[in-house]
């Protein structure tokens, strides 16, 4: 239940470390254990950043942080509001990655059902992960690989439930922070449109203006504080004036509020009250307990600092005013009457934000308690709305200067207000979570289009795959080489990056050019990307001495199947039993233990070799070198079928150089098993052409590697035998 992985002690060995892994509480006691847990690994990210940075100079550094919910996160499986708050790391970790952008930062979820080997397995495979910009990943009971990212669409619900009708002149509804700024705003914009009561919550006391203040424009304000004391010999420092000038202000606001809402037939109250003190919340919600039937959270406090900069006490202010002003609010009403419960959250928690630890988990815990009170109640409508810049409130001028500068226009206080209001609306009422705004900056602008004759050139740092376990079991005569499967799916990633609406289906004329080796340093492919045709771009791969590697034409349309094609097999044999391959031992094949995929051979007519695969370890999820149709380390086991039928034909081993098509029929599994059918080559020695399919469990074809082409040479006896001598606890 304890934290972290490492522990900073004051002696030489605390700068020699380069991996940080803070395992979350599997069971807090209450929210302020929760929270507590939320300020220790906060603390433990500023204490060892700078460690971690100096360590990052010689090779990878890491920071993870380990949750055991359910594999998504705590988003659909976590109705504990204790355990849900502990959410709040996955934001610290996307923080600490933008502040920290030579570290390895990642959040990981694992359902606890898979058992302590497999959850060990998948969390070293994380920690190798060539695709470093991913910040959140999870591992449900079924050991499939999950991330998280906010789609355009509500049509599939984070949480299943009916929706909820709008509220209406019956409701009472709760607005924390309510009678000044932001949520003043929306406070206006629901009365106005739905006609409901609102009780506004706010920490300022309001009174009534004294007669020396009444009349006196706002920016004179001070002026007349100081006028006032003087003339009633009260001494005053500038500290003091401004405080009393600043509550006079938060009043006149306040009122101004009331007002509005009063003018346009609107029922409403404001009660002055610490939304962070649970007692004092519910002795103020008492009188109206039975009448409430929603919240609207939007109370906060900012106390941005990068996180070198982070105090305990700090912490505690921004987490406390979101968090455990939230539980304050739940334990004064009757959830059962609630129809309505709306936080306001923020991008931050979403993407991170430099300077902004504490605010982003904050935010993000609130997007987790959002999906617990969902679900121990599918009938109320709860959304964690995650806001972009809004104007007014907290967003200072400076700052609303600098996101203009990069393409973000804050969202006005009057469309702000609209859009909470459409979101109370039951159209909108399934929406656990959403974003509201534009964030985060727009992108480099790519072209969407295929432009015949147009050029595009992009590089690539291939460190992290130098640094990947999977690289280190794809060694020839002692020396690390890139898998064909890894280039064509690094081909795959860029094109899908520069070309965002072009679908990849298929690749054809595949060709290794010259293999690339990893030496030290690890080398950066250079990518010319250069548009043939209305489906087709070709990519010429170099690197950083111009010398060609690997050529592809990557296009968005399968090739017409022959006769003798089938995309549905239907008479394989059962997937289990068959005889164990013995390549990887004898000296067939050259993988080491984490990319020996083939297991076992189920028939072999002659015609067809029929195989059972399964890749030992998750692959990379296609992320650095893939999409989401391709994995190249599966790929690669694929491609493993070839070889052994070469081998078996001819009796030397073989190297691939070439493919003449891929076909990307389905998304190829990760870590499951799978058919391969290995399809009688063609041999015109030392070349040999083979064609193999990977296919489900029920014959459906996800991957066509038609026409692999492979160099046998009895060389290779010599280079690959010590294959098989390698340990197999990687």
């Amino acid at each position: 239940m304890r934290s972290s992985g490492w522990q900073v002690r004051d002696d030489e060995s605390a700068d020699e470390f380069d991996l940080v892994v803070w395992f979350a509480p599997t069971d807090p006691a209450d929210g302020a254990a929760a929270v507590a847990a939320l300020t220790e690994v906060m603390l433990l990210a500023q204490r060892t950043k700078p460690i971690l940075e100096r360590a990052a100079a010689g090779g990878r550094a890491a920071f993870l942080a380990v949750t055991q919910f359910d594999g998504a996160f705590g988003l659909t499986g976590v109705a504990d509001d204790e355990k849900a708050t502990l959410g709040g790391v996955f934001a610290l970790v996307k923080t600490l990655g933008i502040e920290a952008p030579t570290l390895f930062c990642r959040g990981i979820d694992l359902a606890s059902e898979q058992g302590v080997d497999r959850c060990a397995a998948q969390l070293l495979a994380e920690l190798y992960d060539p695709r470093t910009e991913l910040t959140q990943v999870g591992y449900g009971a079924d050991a499939r690989r999950r991330t998280l990212e906010f789609g355009e669409s509500s049509a599939d619900p984070l949480i299943d439930a009916p929706e909820t009708a709008e509220p209406g002149p019956g409701d009472l509804l709760v607005f924390t922070g309510g009678g000044r700024g932001v949520t003043a705003a929306c406070a206006v914009a629901v009365s106005a449109r739905f006609h409901c009561g609102l009780l506004l919550l706010g920490r300022t006391g309001l009174a009534e203006e004294p007669e020396w203040a009444a009349g006196v424009p706002d920016a004179e304000l001070m002026k007349a504080v100081a006028a006032h004391r003087k003339a009633t010999g009260q001494s005053t420092t500038p500290l003091e004036l401004r405080n009393i000038s600043g509550t006079l202000l938060a009043q006149r606001e306040i009122r101004a509020t009331l007002a509005q809402v009063r003018a346009q037939g609107g029922q409403v109250e404001y009660l002055a009250v610490d939304v962070s003190d649970p007692v004092a919340v519910r002795a103020a919600l008492a009188p109206y307990r039975d009448r409430i039937t929603g919240l609207v959270h939007g109370a906060a406090v900012l106390a941005d600092q990068l996180i070198e900069g982070l105090t305990p006490e700090a912490i505690t202010t921004v987490l406390t005013t979101k968090i455990r002003g939230w539980s304050a609010l739940l334990a004064a009403v009757d959830a059962d009457r609630l129809r309505h419960a709306v936080m306001f959250g923020s991008v931050a928690a979403t993407f991170g934000n430099c300077g902004q630890a504490s605010y982003s988990v904050a935010n993000d815990a609130l997007n987790h308690l959002a999906c617990a009170l969902k679900l121990r109640h599918p009938a109320i409508a709860v959304t964690s709305i995650n806001w972009s810049a809004l104007a007014g409130g907290m967003l200072r001028p400076e700052l609303q200067k600098f996101l203009l500068m990069r393409g973000i226009t804050p969202i006005s206080l009057t469309d702000g207000g609209a859009m909470l209001a459409e979101q109370l609306t039951a159209a909108r009422s399934r929406d656990v979570m959403c974003q509201i705004g534009q964030w985060p900056p727009a992108p480099l602008e790519l072209p969407e289009a295929i432009v015949p004759g147009r050029e595009i050139r992009i590089s690539r740092d291939m460190r992290p795959i130098a640094e990947s376990r999977a690289l280190g079991d794809h060694m020839v005569d002692g020396h690390p080489v890139l898998p064909a499967t890894v280039a064509l799916g690094a081909i795959f990633d860029v094109v899908g990056q520069t070309h965002p609406g072009l679908e990849i289906r298929s690749a054809r004329d595949l060709k290794v050019l010259k293999g690339l080796v990893f030496d030290s340093p690890a080398p950066r492919l250079y990518f010319t990307i250069r548009d043939i045709g209305p489906t087709e771009v070709s990519v010429l791969v170099t690197d950083e001495t111009n010398r060609p590697r690997y050529r592809a034409t990557v296009g968005s349309t399968l090739p017409e199947p022959d006769s003798a094609t089938t995309n549905q097999y239907t008479d394989l044999p059962p997937l289990t039993g068959g005889t164990p391959v013995t390549c990887y031992q004898d000296g067939t094949l050259f993988h080491g233990p984490s990319m020996r995929g083939l297991r076992a051979v189920l028939a072999d007519d002659g015609e067809r070799l029929i195989l059972s695969a399964q890749l030992p370890v998750p692959d990379w999820a296609g992320g650095y070198c893939g999409t989401d149709r391709y994995r190249p380390l599966t790929a690669d086991v694929v491609a493993h079928g070839t070889a052994l039928r070469s081998y078996l034909t001819v009796g030397v081993p073989a190297l691939p150089t070439g493919c003449i098509t891929t076909e990307l029929l389905g998304p190829l599994p990760d870590a499951e098993p799978m058919y391969l059918v290995v399809h009688r080559p063609e041999v015109a020695l030392p070349l040999v052409r083979c064609t193999v399919e990977a296919c489900d469990p029920s014959g459906r074809v996800l991957l066509r590697f038609r026409n692999i082409e492979l160099i046998t040479s009895a060389a290779l006896v010599e280079k690959f035998k010590n294959a098989g001598t390698r340990p197999a606890d990687v």
